[in-house]
């Protein structure tokens, strides 16, 4: 998958650089030992990351199970057929205070959200990983997942990303297994490039 490559790419890259920094704070005093090319990267990384601790950057900079973006963009999107799907592109039921986007028909009074709006299903692949990355919700599941890549486990983590809580964690779960047992059983299936 496209978008966990690039999430991987960031990483290696990162974890790189900061073994020529010898474990360094990243500061501008630091950043002295690496290239141009090398500071370039740290500095567009520390900010699209928010953080310039290295440990944190770690947490931050690594794969979501494929299992996991399976499951939520199945349930969140109901197998690609929600309108949010349809006209946004949005798998995963994302909102967004800033941008353009597509007003939800059953909005309660005083939601001034709408579900963002994406030029491609890449798109919202990537903006789902990097949610996950580096949303103040998800700090736990970032800790989790320092642990352990089981897509199950982590979805214990994932509370506040619906307003159904555990009901939305079992639901992940039990999608997450099925998911494994199925793509356990056959590598070759189509799992690999469905958002490529």
């Amino acid at each position: 998958m496209v978008a966990l490559s690039e999430v991987r790419k960031e990483r290696n890259a990162l974890i790189n650089i900061l073994k020529k920094m010898n474990g360094q704070k990243i500061t501008d005093a630091s950043l002295d030992s690496i290239d141009k090319d090398e500071r370039v990267f740290l500095r567009v990384i520390v900010k699209k990351y928010r953080s310039n601790d290295p440990s944190e950057l770690l947490k931050r900079i690594d794969e979501v199970p494929l299992n996991l973006i399976l499951a939520q963009a199945a349930i969140e999107s109901n197998w690609g057929t929600s309108r949010f799907a349809i006209e946004g592109n949005n798998l995963f039921g994302i909102w967004t205070y800033r941008h353009q986007g597509i007003k939800p028909k059953k909005s309660r009074p005083g939601d001034n959200h709408k579900v963002a709006r994406y030029p491609s299903i890449l798109d919202s692949v990537r903006d789902y990983i990097y949610n996950l990355n580096v949303g103040w919700a998800y700090k736990d599941f970032r800790e989790a997942r320092t642990k352990t890549k089981d897509a199950v486990e982590l979805a214990s983590y994932l509370s506040k990303y619906s307003e159904k809580g555990q009901l939305y964690i079992k639901l992940v779960k039990a999608l997450s297994r099925k998911l494994n047992k199925q793509y356990t059983i056959d590598r070759s299936a189509s799992y690999v490039n469905l958002f490529n």
